[in-house]
């Protein structure tokens, strides 16, 4: 994460635009043996980056009916099951329960597909917000510093999400993650053989090609 005073802001990894273009490729047809893996190698960096910044916890703007806005935090418990978003006294925002469990998510929205969405602050969404559609109450928007932020944030959580609904956490030994000659960086965890190397779901394809990533969980 950068941090701009006092904020911790969602850093997207170059990776990512790397995985990005290589979906691109993939889905006009030019995919590869190599392609895949290099598609399933970007990915797994990229959500790597993303579990570890989020399990610190980003700074956001949690935008409440009547436009006005909270400044927030969420962040990813250790086991990737939950998220918690709160404010600056650290008290759950938008009455929110302290822990959102990933069964309590029904949909993971980037600011294109908030338009699908029925949202009380509609007239106060930007290309900058991302939403949680929750199963049991209205839903959660949230603002980042830029577009490319909040695309960064809808692509990788949707991924762990997926991946917290289908897949058993399993440990790995850090030793058997840390690279030579790099800091540590926290572990991952293995989705089951059914899941393993397929590639996140891309809200522009069609549905019969959506399918999930392994995720990262442990800190």
């Amino acid at each position: 994460t950068a941090s701009t005073q006092g904020k911790k802001l969602l850093r997207v990894p170059p990776v990512f635009a790397v995985y990005q273009a290589s979906t691109i490729y993939a889905l006009s047809g030019a995919t590869q043996a190599t392609l895949m893996d290099r598609q399933r190698a970007c990915l797994s960096e990229v959500l790597r980056c993303f579990a570890r910044d989020l399990m610190r916890g980003v700074s956001v703007e949690v935008i409440h009916g009547d436009g006005s806005t909270t400044p927030s935090t969420i962040k990813l418990d250790k086991s990737a099951a939950s998220v918690s978003i709160f404010d600056d006294r650290q008290v759950p925002v938008d009455g929110l329960p302290e822990s959102v469990h990933m069964k309590s998510i029904r949909q993971v929205c980037s600011a294109l597909e908030t338009r699908n969405v029925e949202l009380p602050n509609r007239l106060f969404v930007d290309d900058c917000c991302a939403c949680l559609v929750l199963t049991t109450r209205p839903a959660v928007t949230m603002r980042f510093d830029a577009p490319g932020t909040q695309e960064y944030f809808a692509r990788c959580f949707r991924d762990i999400h997926m991946a917290a609904l289908e897949a058993v956490p399993v440990q790995k030994p850090v030793n058997q993650l840390a690279r030579p000659g790099r800091a540590h960086v926290p572990p991952v965890f293995s989705a089951p053989p059914a899941l393993t190397g397929k590639v996140g779901k891309d809200p522009g394809a069609p549905r019969q090609s959506e399918t999930s990533a392994t995720a990262p969980v442990q800190e």
